[in-house]
């Protein structure tokens, strides 16, 4: 039986630019302050086929920062909206970095499960999460993401953990 709110994923074909990820995925960008998290969501932006229509960026100082400024028509939030006020009708982008989820309220936090969760894949949205702690990406964005780019910390064992519980040992972490 075809979903018909699911009608718009998109899948892989020979050919395809490996930064063409299909929509709707879920990204999670892991690693320290200056490193390129920005720099390869814009190369996600920049090579998407065919384009996102909408891109939203959701940050801790949506007036202050502009690592954003150069991709155009982009709206800054300073807060995880409600799922319903995502319409769904256009391929859209939710960027979510340098959040704070430790501070963030009771709504803030069922907004991003929502968003994570259903959101993406019913309503035509892909996201991707950017930060710096991967100990503190919440439970939700863990599970429902299936897309992660982890940088080298400084903190080796850190790393030896994340590659832990990713099933890898730490021989293979070091290849």
């Amino acid at each position: 039986i075809p979903n018909a709110d699911k009608a718009f994923h998109e899948k892989w074909y020979d050919g395809r630019d490996l930064l063409n990820i299909p929509h709707p995925f879920r990204a999670v960008i892991l690693g320290p302050p200056n490193v390129g998290k920005s720099c390869v969501v814009k190369n996600l932006i920049l090579r998407a086929d065919p384009p996102f229509q909408e891109v939203i960026v959701i940050h801790c100082d949506p007036e202050y920062t502009q690592e954003y400024d150069d991709i155009g028509d982009v709206e800054m939030m300073g807060e995880v909206p409600s799922p319903d006020e995502f319409e769904g009708e256009v391929k859209t982008l939710v960027i979510l970095d340098d959040l704070e989820f430790k501070s963030m309220n009771k709504v803030q936090k069922k907004n991003l499960d929502r968003l994570f969760g259903f959101v993406s894949t019913h309503k035509n949205i892909s996201c991707c999460l950017c930060a710096q702690d991967p100990f503190n990406v919440p439970p939700i964005v863990r599970r429902c993401s299936n897309l992660w780019i982890l940088w080298r910390g400084i903190d080796l064992d850190s790393m030896a953990m994340c590659a832990r519980k990713a099933g890898l040992k730490s021989e293979e972490l070091k290849e």
